[in-house]
């Protein structure tokens, strides 16, 4: 399998220090080896200085793009994505030059420039990765505002991310990161972001983590790998649509305070009615607060370790029972009839 340890500029952090540049430059160097295809086709843009990689290797002629026109043309593919959905990072594909370009968007506080921190680097290709799945797998760039197309494209994309980051850092390395973090998806989800709602699909990776080999996956076992836990567990999009009409009232919740939402989540997670998808969605949210992953940025909901606690256990026996029954869970089953009282024998009438 290609690991970028091997490659010379991007050695384990505790052996030196690592630049943007060296985080960068490696990413390119192991894309490519992965991605034969993209040789003199990929182009990585950093916002922050802002600088691009990959423009030496360029093959300007396959591209039909001249190297003085390099800059501007990455110029106007920032500003089209600006004035269309604001800052962020971003995957771009032009069909025409079959030219794939990667804007990293994401801030980068300027003392880390030359010392990047392993946190941060972990942070960097997570993006990176989740923008080259979009580009370098089937399916992964999203070609129609069809909702179910673009949320299979953020799901490969997510999907591969997870993947690369459990083959680099092994599979019990947390990252509380938006693109590897179901908890995160949902909550954006609740909140308006439909076509980032890729919850189902890396909970199903993070649910076989420990049986899979990541070490042992080839490069194209890895991106088939992460197209196929989309292709399977992609919820269809009126499914994502009546989810976030049905959050609705933890969503009003949360507009008056993260007190009233929370404990609205918790009524809704622990509603005995609560059908199947709600409860996947709500208790995997609400059990990433109770075990302290999920922050809220302005502020605690301040609700009693008691409270919390019962909360807490009562959940635990939702989840025991969604894990046993899956997809039945909260549907009537014959076992839970109550017994029907043995029939008696007639007795003989007197004559």
């Amino acid at each position: 399998m290609t690991s970028t340890k091997n490659i010379p500029k991007y050695q384990d952090s505790a052996a030196q220090k690592k630049t943007l540049d060296d985080v960068i430059e490696g990413f390119i160097a192991d894309a490519i080896e992965r991605f034969p295809f993209l040789k003199g086709r990929l182009l990585i843009v950093d916002t922050n200085k802002p600088r691009s990689y990959g423009a030496a290797d360029l093959d300007h002629y396959a591209v039909s793009l001249a190297a003085d026109e390099t800059s501007d043309y990455l110029d106007r593919l920032y500003a089209q994505q600006i004035k269309a959905v604001g800052p962020g990072s971003f995957a771009a594909y032009d069909p025409e030059r079959r030219l794939c370009s990667i804007f990293y968007d994401n801030h980068i506080d300027e003392t880390e420039l030359n010392n990047i921190t392993e946190d941060t680097e972990r942070k960097i290709l997570s993006t990176l990765d989740h923008e080259l799945g979009h580009l370098a797998i089937e399916n992964g760039y999203p070609n129609s505002n069809d909702l179910y197309v673009r949320v299979v494209g953020e799901s490969i994309a997510d999907a591969y991310a997870l993947i690369r980051h459990y083959q680099r850092f092994g599979a019990d390395s947390k990252l509380n990161f938006n693109y590897t973090n179901p908890v995160y998806r949902a909550h954006n989800m609740m909140h308006g972001d439909l076509r980032h709602f890729t919850t189902f699909v890396t909970d199903e990776i993070i649910k076989c983590k420990d049986q899979i080999d990541f070490n042992a996956l080839s490069s194209e076992e890895t991106a088939r790998l992460a197209w196929r836990f989309a292709m399977n567990y992609v919820p269809p999009a009126p499914l994502i649509e009546s989810l976030h009409n049905d959050l609705k009232p933890i969503r009003d919740a949360f507009k008056l305070s993260n007190k009233d939402g929370v404990k609205a989540l918790i009524d809704r997670a622990l509603h005995p009615e609560t059908g199947y998808f709600n409860f996947r969605v709500t208790s995997r949210w609400l059990r990433s607060y109770l075990d302290g992953e999920f922050k809220f940025l302005n502020g605690d909901p301040g609700l009693s370790k008691e409270y919390l606690g019962n909360v807490s256990t009562e959940l635990k026996e939702r989840e025991f029972r969604l894990a046993a029954e899956d997809i039945l869970f909260n549907v009537p089953t014959v076992s839970e009839k109550p017994a029907s009282a043995p029939q008696r024998r007639s007795q003989p009438q007197p004559v």
